[in-house]
């Protein structure tokens, strides 16, 4: 009679150290770029809140609302230069009062 040897498993080999370090890693950068997501969905909210209380105010100037909303989240500094009477004062004010912030003008 042949008797055939029962057939071996084969035992499978842990990954290697780098290879668990590396799905470490990916699994890291997967929930950094979640956490990144919902920091900047909600910064878009209060930007988008802020952005609705100074068009209650200031009628028709969405694209410089839009500007210095982009500067206060970028920590800048800024300069409004405009004739006369086309409520740059205002609009600093209304930014003031809708984030909290004492406003006081300077010449």
């Amino acid at each position: 009679m042949n008797a055939t040897p029962p057939a071996e498993k084969k035992k499978e080999k842990p990954p290697p150290d780098n290879v668990e370090k590396g799905y470490a890693k990916k699994a890291e950068k997967a929930r950094g770029k979640k956490k990144m997501s919902q920091k900047l969905s909600a910064v878009g909210a209060i930007a988008g809140a802020i952005n609705t209380e100074v068009q209650k105010v200031i009628i028709g100037k969405s694209h410089v609302i839009d500007n210095v909303l982009v500067n206060i989240l970028s920590n800048g500094n800024l300069l409004f230069e405009d004739y006369p009477g086309l409520a740059k004062t205002l609009m600093t004010n209304t930014f003031a009062d809708a984030l909290g912030c004492d406003f006081k003008r300077v010449q």
